[in-house]
C-alpha cells in the first residue's frame, strides 16, 4: 500500500471509530431521555398522590427542565454523529480516488456547462459523463460548481500558472481544512436541500440573497421618527404598568394598542422585506459556518487563496460574524409570523419597525459585499475540488514553464483513462508555426493522444498536475476541431458546422500570442479530393500562424506538405498489428508515416473482396 493510501486509511479508520463511538453515545442519550420521561411521569404521579413532598407544579417544572436537558443532549449527540458521518464519507471518497476509483454517481458531471461553441470544452470532454469535470468535482453548491466550471474553461488571467499551482498545492496539503469544508457543506445542504427540487430552490435562494445585497437601500429613518417609535412603545408600556398598579382600567389599553397597530400597519415594506427573506433566512446560518471554515482554515499564501481570504476581511469584523448577525436580525423580523407575538409584543413595542431598521442598517454597511463573500466561498470550494484531485494523484507532475520549446512532455498519458491501462508517449513541439501530422488506423490512439495533449494543456493552466514523467510548456490557448455535429436548430449541416469551426480555429490561431490547435480528421463531410485540398489549405494557413498545430489524419498524402517545410513539420504515427485476424494496438507514438495496410488484410480475412494489390 502506498504512503498516501496508508495515511488516508489511517484517517478513515479514526473517523469510523469516532463515528461508531458517537452513534453509541447517541443511543445512550436516547435511552437516557426515555428514562427521564418515565421518571418524570412517575414523579408527577407520586407528587399528585402526595408521595413526594413537592407540589405538583414544582415537580412539573423540574420534569420539563430535565426533559429539555435530555433532548438537547440527544440533539448534540445526533449532530456530532451526523458530522462524523460526513467526515467518514470524505475520507472514503479520498481513498477511492487514490485507488483510481473515480466514479461517484452522487456528484454533478457538469453536463449543464457543455457549450458547443466553446473553443475546446466539448472536444476535450470537459463536461458530461466520464469527463474531466466529473472526475474533479467535489463541490456541493451551485456557486462552487459555477466557479469550478469557470476555472476549467476560462482561468482567471489575474494569476499566472505558477500562482494557480501554488494554490492547488497548498489546499491539497490542507486536508483537515478540506474535510471541515466538506462537513460544513454537507450540513448546509442537509438543512435546506433534500433532493433535486430542493437543490433548485436553494439555488434560487442563493441568487435572491446576492440580489438583495445589490439592491438600493432606503435612507435611514430621520431621528424624529425613531424617537416617535420609541415614545409610542414607552407610552404603551407605561399604560400597561399603570393598569397593573391599578391606576388605569385594563380597557384603557385599547386606544394605545390601536394607535401602535395603526403605526405598525403603515410600514408596508415590512411584509415585502420579510417575504424576500423567507426564501433565504434558512441559508444564512449555513453560509456563516462555511465562511468561518474558510476564515479559520484556508492557507492564504498562494495569490488566488490570498485574494479569497482578503475578500472576507472587513473593518473590525469577520464576514462569518457579519452573516451570523444578519441571520439574527432576519430571525427577529420573522417573529411576526407568530400570531401571539404579532398581536402582543410586536404591537406593544413596534418591534417590526425596529427590526426592519436594524436590517437596513446592516445592509447599508455590508449589503454590497454579500456577493463578494459568496463568490469567495465558491472560489475556495472550487479550489478544494482541484486540491482533492491533486492530493489523489501524487505520482502526477506539476507542469513547468519553458522558453526553449512550445511543449515538451515525457510519458504523457490521457488523464481520464485508468492508470493501469493508459499508455504514455513523449512529445516535443519546438516552435510556433509548426505542424505535427499524426497518422494511423482507427482506434490506434490518434484522437486519444490529441485529447491527452489538449487536456494536459488545459489542466496546466488551471494549476493541476499531469499524468506524465515531465511536462513543460509555454502559456498556450487551446482551440480544437475534433468532434463536430450538425445543428438542426441552427439549420447547419455537419460540413457547414465544421467549416465554421475551422474558420474560428484559424482566426484564433492567427490572432493569438500562442495557440495549440488540435484537428482530428477534418472535413469528413465532403468527397476525398475536396477533403484533401481543403485540409492542405487549412494547414498551409497554419504554417505561419503563431500556433502549434497537431493533426490526426488517415490522409497520407498530407505528408508531402510536411516534406515542403521540413523545418516546420513532422510526421508521426501509431502502428497496428494483426493477430489471429484481429487488429491490435500498442498505442506507442513513432516517427514517420504509418507504414501498415493491415486494415485491408482484416477486410480480406473477413471475406470482403478488396483489391489485393493494395496490400
Amino acid at each position: 500500500m502506498s504512503t498516501l493510501n496508508t495515511d488516508i486509511s489511517t484517517r478513515l479508520d479514526a473517523r469510523r471509530q469516532d463515528h461508531r463511538a458517537a452513534r453509541h453515545q447517541e443511543r445512550r442519550a436516547a435511552i437516557a431521555g426515555l428514562v427521564v420521561l418515565v421518571l418524570a411521569v412517575a414523579a408527577l404521579s407520586m407528587s399528585a398522590d402526595g408521595i413526594l413532598p413537592l407540589h405538583w407544579t414544582a415537580t412539573l417544572g423540574l420534569c420539563v427542565l430535565s426533559l429539555i436537558v435530555a433532548i438537547q443532549r440527544r440533539e448534540r449527540c445526533t449532530v456530532a454523529r451526523r458530522r462524523l458521518g460526513h467526515a467518514v464519507q470524505f475520507w472514503e471518497h479520498a481513498l477511492a480516488r487514490s485507488e483510481d476509483r473515480w466514479s461517484d454517481a452522487t456528484q454533478d458531471d457538469g453536463a449543464a456547462y457543455s457549450d458547443p461553441d466553446h473553443p475546446y470544452a466539448n472536444d476535450l470532454d470537459l463536461f458530461g459523463p466520464h469527463s474531466l469535470f466529473s472526475r474533479i468535482n467535489t463541490t456541493q453548491t451551485t456557486l462552487g460548481r459555477d466557479a469550478l466550471a469557470r476555472l476549467l474553461t476560462d482561468p482567471d488571467e489575474a494569476h499566472d500558472t505558477a500562482a494557480r499551482q501554488e494554490a492547488v498545492r497548498d489546499i491539497a496539503a490542507a486536508a483537515d481544512m478540506r474535510e471541515t469544508l466538506h462537513v460544513e457543506l454537507q450540513e448546509f445542504l442537509g438543512d435546506v436541500a433534500h433532493g433535486p427540487v430542493a437543490r433548485e430552490i436553494l439555488d434560487d435562494k442563493t441568487r435572491s440573497l446576492s440580489g438583495w445585497g445589490r439592491e438600493p437601500t432606503p435612507d435611514p429613518d430621520p431621528t424624529w421618527r425613531v424617537l416617535l417609535d420609541l415614545g409610542l412603545a414607552a407610552l404603551f408600556l407605561g399604560a400597561v404598568a399603570a393598569a397593573i398598579l391599578g391606576h388605569l382600567p385594563w380597557s384603557a389599553l385599547a386606544p394605545f394598542w390601536l394607535l401602535n397597530y395603526v403605526f405598525l400597519g403603515r410600514a408596508s415594506d415590512v411584509d415585502e422585506v420579510l417575504e424576500r427573506f423567507e426564501s433565504v433566512r434558512n441559508t444564512l446560518g449555513g453560509w456563516s459556518r462555511i465562511l468561518r471554515c474558510v476564515e479559520d482554515g484556508l492557507p492564504a499564501s498562494a495569490p488566488p487563496l490570498r485574494d479569497a481570504r482578503r475578500a472576507l476581511e472587513i473593518e473590525g469584523r469577520r464576514a462569518s460574524d457579519a452573516v451570523a448577525d444578519l441571520d439574527r436580525r432576519v430571525e427577529r423580523l420573522a417573529w411576526r409570523g407568530n400570531m401571539f407575538w404579532a398581536l402582543t409584543f410586536d404591537v406593544a413595542l413596534l418591534w417590526d419597525l425596529h427590526a426592519r431598521r436594524a436590517l437596513y442598517a446592516w445592509k447599508r454597511r455590508f449589503g454590497d459585499r454579500i456577493d463578494t463573500w459568496l463568490q469567495a466561498a465558491a472560489q475556495v470550494e472550487a479550489h478544494a475540488a482541484l486540491g482533492s484531485y491533486a492530493a489523489a494523484v501524487p505520482d502526477h507532475v506539476f507542469p513547468e514553464t519553458c522558453t526553449d520549446a512550445v511543449l515538451a512532455a515525457e510519458d504523457l498519458a490521457h488523464p481520464l483513462l485508468p492508470s493501469g491501462t493508459r499508455v504514455g508517449n513523449d512529445l516535443h513541439l519546438d516552435r510556433l508555426g509548426g505542424i505535427l501530422l499524426i497518422t494511423g488506423s482507427n482506434m490506434s490512439g490518434k484522437s486519444t493522444f490529441l485529447r491527452a495533449v489538449g487536456l494536459a494543456t488545459v489542466m496546466a493552466r488551471c494549476g493541476l498536475p499531469i499524468p506524465a514523467r515531465s511536462f513543460r510548456l509555454r502559456p498556450l490557448h487551446v482551440v480544437t476541431c475534433m468532434r463536430i455535429q450538425d445543428d438542426l436548430a441552427r439549420g447547419s449541416s455537419l460540413f457547414h458546422a465544421e467549416v465554421q469551426r475551422l474558420a474560428d480555429c484559424v482566426e484564433r490561431a492567427q490572432s493569438g500570442d500562442g495557440t495549440l490547435v488540435l484537428l482530428d480528421e477534418i472535413l469528413a463531410g465532403t468527397n476525398s479530393l475536396e477533403r484533401h485540398v481543403g485540409t492542405e489549405g487549412v494547414l498551409r494557413g497554419m504554417i505561419n500562424a503563431p500556433a502549434a498545430t497537431m493533426v490526426a489524419t488517415h490522409d497520407l498524402e498530407l505528408a508531402k506538405l510536411i516534406d515542403e517545410v521540413p523545418d516546420r513539420g513532422r510526421v508521426l504515427h501509431f502502428r497496428d498489428a494483426v493477430e489471429a485476424g484481429q487488429m491490435t494496438f500498442d498505442y506507442r507514438l513513432r516517427e514517420g508515416p504509418c507504414p501498415s495496410t493491415n486494415a485491408l488484410r482484416v477486410m480480406r480475412d473477413a471475406g470482403l473482396d478488396v483489391d489485393r494489390d493494395g496490400a
